[in-house]
């Protein structure tokens, strides 16, 4: 096992929301927590990275906008004042 992630960590990471990551994880398809007391949950980092690379790389031909350091499309956000 590598390193541990608290939640922070963990999501930005994974470029994905909360929300994401609790449908994924209900689904069985995002790495399972690691309860180690009654209020701190990690993630094993090495998961996280196997769990990435195990997703769809998105090319240029797949996606018109992805963010810096994520590898998938997320949902556009609203520019201020537009």
């Amino acid at each position: 096992m590598g390193r541990k992630l608290r939640r922070p960590a963990m999501l930005a990471k994974a470029c994905i929301s909360d929300a994401t990551r609790h449908r994924l994880e209900t689904a069985g398809k995002f790495p399972a927590r690691i309860q180690l007391t009654d209020n701190i949950v990690v993630w094993d980092e090495d998961e996280i990275d196997a769990w990435l690379d195990s997703r769809q790389t998105v090319t240029p031909e797949t996606s018109k906008q992805v963010a810096p350091g994520c590898t998938t499309r997320g949902r556009k956000r609203r520019q201020a004042g537009v």
